[in-house]
């Protein structure tokens, strides 16, 4: 259809509706009339003309063909489309009305934190940023589906916190293909490892952090920094890009872009959520906005509206806290809301996203806030205050539409030792407690927690390990039944059945002061068939140390390094042990932990950071490199070699990549 015909039909469709003009004729109805026949055939024709103009203006803007790599203008909106659900506006966050409100509270925050800015601050156009946020978002789970499509099951997943809730990670399987993020390169090989797909998006200006694989698409996580360029009057920014290729052609299909440095992702279906942490940036001409872009729409940069925009009372940190919804397969917009001030540790469930800010700085309190999700839609829809702080994810569950939640208080106003106390609240969905433990383990603070069912595990830990074991089928009145002391301390806890749970953690030493340090890493196996006698059925101890050195594994901080698979009994992590870098893949056996691969190379910087397989082989990535095994005679079979070229500053320089056989 060319441009004229375009025309002809937009003219032929436009008809005023009769609600429309009964609208307007309600509102003169009050202003004398003789005729109110012909008022209402003048106004027929005369809003019939100006939908007419506007449909041409339409198409003369839609005819214009949009070729744009990058954005080329941000769309502002200084008069912001009023579309909150009212059930959205609760007490304790307030959308925005307009620049003026939100420059308001930025100044109030800048006196508030004594930020001044300095000549150098003010030439980039950046207020000085928090350094001491950090993302605490660590943890770990068993998902029992797999989002990839494969029909072939016989392979390890990205061990996840809740069952359909997929996260990203480096490097993920379906089976048939390896795809993984390597120095700013998307990278797919085979089983056997040859290569089938590399691009290097360096020259995009694109940093790639992790991934998601399903059926149909694969979908990149990246950071993107736009420079300052004073003569462009453009200002330096930081997003977050998220590109979604065809699984089978690699072709991108769509770019969605939220500014601020990634934070954390979810992949529900093909729902993907992901939320972005940005620091405060002064704009040239003084607008102070978050920003996003997407594709579906236009390669322009868009202003968020105000409407989107939450401030949340008593915070003051320097960030906006973006979240940002879409679904992967569809050609609808991206949906978005943003928090000002409130820093947050993400937990999110199947149907609901939590954000948990740890205000311990000024308080020892976290505030929660609820967001729903249906399907891109965000709703707010309740608030709770806990004393004390989390641990990380771990440390929040939902379960039966209630969310559990353990928490570490510390007291200074308390003279004596004992200022230290935990807690284990259950909320309902109106995040309203309803039962809570007492104070236990004084003087000790939480490691680690796990809920599987009806069932809650906390470690904590000073010189010795304690593991509470805590019934939950009464939300009402939760009880710590059972608690079982044993040297070290676990910091990671995995279910393996509704009986047993695996703690991965340390043994312990003295450190000559009267205190204790950590020795080699322990894994254990605990017996918890009986809530109130929790035992210890048998440990392995992993690495050594010696006297002076450090055992260590990405496990303990970054749950997604665990290989696991209940059904062939296999668990494994990344290790270092002094100088030595490698890995270890048990057996889990009636009687013990069982080694049945390990393999350590006198080069600590080599870095091992996942270990996956397919069938009976074993893929070990490192920094460097991935290297191929068989699963049970360790034999190396292939590896393929990033040949990544060490430089001072820049140690992540891309050059070739080929297979070695």
């Amino acid at each position: 259809m060319n441009n004229e015909d375009m025309y002809k039909k937009a003219m032929d469709n436009i008809h005023p509706s009769e609600d429309l003009v009964n609208k307007t004729i309600n509102k003169v109805a009050t202003q004398p009339t003789k005729e109110h026949k012909s008022l209402k055939n003048f106004l027929s024709y005369s809003i019939a003309g100006l939908s007419a103009c506007i449909a041409v203006m339409i198409i003369i803007v839609n005819i214009i063909p949009l070729h744009r790599t990058e954005p080329t203008s941000i769309i502002a909106t200084s008069e912001p489309e009023v579309r909150v659900d009212e059930k959205e506006i609760l007490d304790f966050v307030k959308p925005f009305s307009s620049q003026e409100e939100l420059d308001k509270r930025i100044e109030e925050l800048k006196k508030s934190n004594g930020m001044v800015d300095t000549p150098y601050y003010e030439d980039m156009g950046i207020i000085e940023a928090d350094s001491a946020f950090t993302n605490r978002v660590e943890g770990a789970a068993v998902p029992k589906s797999d989002s990839s499509g494969s029909a072939n099951t016989n392979y390890s997943k990205t061990n996840i916190q809740v069952e359909g809730v997929d996260e990203a990670d480096i490097i993920k399987t379906d089976g048939n293909n390896i795809y993984l993020i390597k120095n700013d390169t998307f990278i797919v090989v085979d089983k056997d490892l040859k290569l089938k797909e590399k691009k290097i998006y360096r020259s995009e200006n694109l940093s790639l952090n992790n991934l998601y694989i399903t059926a149909d698409n694969i979908v990149i996580i990246a950071s993107e920094n736009r420079p300052y360029d004073k003569e462009k009057r453009n200002y330096g920014k930081s997003f977050t890009t998220v590109l979604v290729l065809e699984k089978e052609s690699y072709k991108e299909k769509r770019r969605v872009s939220l500014e601020g440095l990634i934070e954390d992702s979810r992949l529900i279906g093909d729902n993907l959520y992901f939320v972005t942490n940005q620091y405060l940036n002064r704009r040239i001409d003084g607008r102070i906005v978050p920003t996003y872009m997407d594709t579906m729409k236009s390669n322009d940069e868009n202003e968020m509206l105000y409407s989107d925009i939450y401030y949340v009372e008593g915070y003051n940190g320097r960030q906006f806290i973006n979240v940002g919804a879409f679904n992967i397969k569809d050609n609808k917009e991206l949906k978005y809301k943003s928090f000002f001030g409130f820093r947050s540790t993400i937990y999110c469930s199947n149907n609901n996203m939590y954000f948990i800010n740890d205000n311990s700085i000024y308080e020892d309190k976290i505030d929660i806030i609820k967001m729903n999700l249906d399907k891109t839609n965000l709703t707010l829809v309740a608030k709770a205050t806990l004393p004390g702080s989390i641990n990380d994810q771990f440390s929040v569950d939902e379960y039966d539409g209630n969310l559990r939640v353990a928490t570490t208080e510390y007291d200074y106003s308390l003279d004596d030792e004992e200022n230290i106390s935990n807690h284990l609240f259950i909320l309902n969905d109106k995040l309203e407690t309803i039962g809570q433990t007492g104070d236990y383990a004084i003087n000790e603070r939480i490691y680690a927690v796990r809920f599987v069912g009806k069932i809650g595990y906390v470690v904590t830990f000073k010189e010795v390990d304690p593991l509470f074991v805590m019934d939950l089928s009464d939300p009402t009145n939760p009880k710590i039944k059972g608690k079982l002391k044993v040297p070290g301390y676990s910091s990671y806890l995995h279910p393996y059945d509704e009986n047993h749970i695996i703690g991965i953690g340390y043994n312990v030493k003295s450190n000559g002061y009267g205190g204790v340090k950590n020795d080699n890493m322990k894994m254990s196996m605990f017996d918890v068939s009986d809530l109130n006698n929790p035992k210890e059925l048998y440990s392995v101890d992993i690495g050594d140390a010696g006297e002076y050195g450090f055992v260590s594994s990405s496990v303990l901080s970054n749950h997604k390094a665990l290989l696991y698979d209940k059904e062939r009994s296999l668990i494994g992590f990344p290790i270092n042990v002094n100088s030595k870098s490698g890995f270890v893949v048990y057996k889990i056996e009636k009687d013990g932990f069982k080694e049945l691969a390990s393999s350590y190379e006198e080069n600590y910087f080599l870095n091992t950071q996942r270990i996956i397989y397919i069938e009976d082989t074993l893929y070990v990535l490192a920094y460097d490199k991935i290297t191929s095994y068989n699963l049970f005679t360790m034999k190396k079979e292939k590896e393929y070699d990033f040949e990544v070229e060490y430089i001072y500053n820049d140690p992540d320089v891309v050059m070739d990549m080929d297979v070695v056989q």
